[in-house]
């Protein structure tokens, strides 16, 4: 199960386009052979909208997913774009920085609860990814480099009204206990939150056997717009397929018992 976001900021460039979206699109309901056997993609698109997210949008596209018993997904990898290359998010933040959505909306707060769905019981201001990174940075998927991304940055004020204190990239370290926190490895903005309000719920349904976190995607070269998306599109694919070979083999169904024919006569 994955999930990328609609275009935004669409009044600075009316051209503007959402890698992370065409990803979605061109991957939506695929069955894609490999050598690790057949893997099964559903994927949604997520409004760049705080209110929709408030709604429990994101909750709504992948809780009947964890509910779905033998049939839900091994993986939930929520999508957007970011940087230069591919980061592999190592941090989701609970913290809303303020930034401004696709509605001119901003949003300076912790992410609320979605109304009928669980929620982490801890309350946790930070969320690790359980995605198999070290096998999707070391796979050869494509031109763009990728990494995981240990940043985030944590207060020690429930306010956050403290200077931030912060933590890079290589850095391994985990926030520390007791600490707020004011952004993820994919910031304080919707993306963070979707991987933040996906793997909240996964944790609340206790479907830690299923696989959750967030790849930030490389940003478009509007120059050479429809050849990069493409390039961008087909190593993302490559980078799931990765995560998904490295992910346990699901388990064949027992057979159901098939009882032996009887000899005693039906009894109305």
């Amino acid at each position: 199960m994955i999930s990328g976001f609609d275009p935004f900021q669409l009044p600075a460039l009316l051209e503007r386009s959402n890698p992370s979206g065409a990803v979605a699109l061109s991957l939506s309901g695929r069955v894609i052979e490999t050598a690790s056997g057949p893997v099964q993609i559903q994927a949604v698109v997520l409004p760049v909208t705080w209110s929709r997210f408030d709604g429990g949008i994101v909750e709504d596209a992948y809780g009947p997913q964890f509910l779905a018993g033998p049939a839900s997904p091994q993986m939930a990898m929520t999508i957007s774009q970011g940087r230069t290359g591919y980061d592999i998010e190592r941090w989701a933040s609970s913290w809303r920085g303020g930034g401004v959505d696709g509605l001119d909306e901003r949003a300076l707060e912790e992410a609320p609860d979605a109304v009928a769905w669980p929620q982490t019981v801890d309350g946790a201001q930070f969320i690790e990814t359980t995605l198999p990174f070290e096998e999707m940075v070391a796979a050869e998927t494509g031109p763009f480099p990728v990494q995981l991304n240990n940043a985030f940055c944590y207060s020690f004020s429930e306010a956050r009204d403290d200077e931030a204190q912060c933590v890079g990239t290589n850095d391994p370290t985990a926030p520390p206990e007791g600490s707020f926190a004011v952004s993820g490895g994919g910031g304080d903005y919707l993306s963070n939150e979707s991987m933040y309000r996906a793997n909240r719920l996964r944790v609340g349904l206790d479907r830690q056997d299923v696989a959750g976190g967030h790849l930030h995607v490389p940003v478009l070269d509007y120059a050479n717009l429809a050849a990069n998306r493409a390039t961008n599109v087909e190593q993302t694919q490559q980078l799931i397929l990765a995560a998904a070979a490295a992910l346990p083999t699901p388990a064949s169904p027992e057979p159901t018992p098939t009882a032996s024919p009887s000899t005693t006569p039906t009894v109305a």
